[in-house]
């Protein structure tokens, strides 16, 4: 409910080039928590469905700082969804914050539980977490996937690279990245079909 409030107002403010980030950003979220429902169905970790919530939530920062500052440099150019490699750094030159801090302090100031918090202020810095750290991994994780879904470079994926990987090797979950090497098309396939049952309704 405090979603989809927040974002229905915020979308009433917003000019139409705005309005286009926020179907970006809609679509990551959506594409976000499709893949993470996957991935943790893959590696038999069960949630009860949280890993979908926070999928959605976990970039509402980069939402409130769009809406916030359309023009900055860290928000001009942020259809593809391509992930800069200096985004949060550039977010805090150019604004003050990164988008992980300000969605933490949004989600504390409403009530979010702590979970959400947890990996909303955490996505990218998995391991940074002490709180439902392999929540935190598997969203991280979908994040990586989602991104490449988007900027259709899902062939690009390394195991080796992802930081979502790690995180969950490191909470123990046994050969993480040579399960999801082994059902990666599965993967993205099941994304997709999802997607478009999401879509049709």
């Amino acid at each position: 409910i405090i979603i989809s409030t927040c974002l229905a107002s915020t979308m009433k403010s917003m000019v139409a080039q705005e309005q286009v980030l926020h179907e970006a950003l809609w679509n990551h979220s959506l594409t976000t928590a499709s893949t993470a429902k996957h991935l943790a169905d893959k590696l038999d970790l069960d949630f009860g469905g949280e890993e979908f919530t926070a999928g959605m939530i976990h970039d509402f920062g980069r939402l409130l700082l769009a809406t916030a500052f359309p023009k900055s440099e860290g928000y001009r150019d942020r259809i593809s969804f391509a992930e800069l490699p200096n985004q949060r750094e550039l977010e805090i030159e150019t604004i003050g914050c990164c988008h992980c801090a300000a969605g933490a302090w949004f989600g504390m100031d409403q009530g979010l539980p702590q979970e959400l918090l947890a990996v909303i202020k955490y996505h990218h810095t998995p391991e940074d977490s002490v709180y439902c750290r392999e929540l935190v991994a598997v969203v991280a994780l979908a994040d990586e996937i989602a991104d490449l879904i988007q900027a259709e470079k899902t062939e690009t994926f390394r195991k080796d690279k992802s930081i979502g990987i790690k995180a969950l090797q490191k909470c123990g979950v046994n050969q993480a990245g040579e399960r999801l090497e082994s059902s990666f098309q599965w993967l993205l396939d099941s994304v997709e079909v999802s997607l478009q049952e999401m879509l049709d309704h």
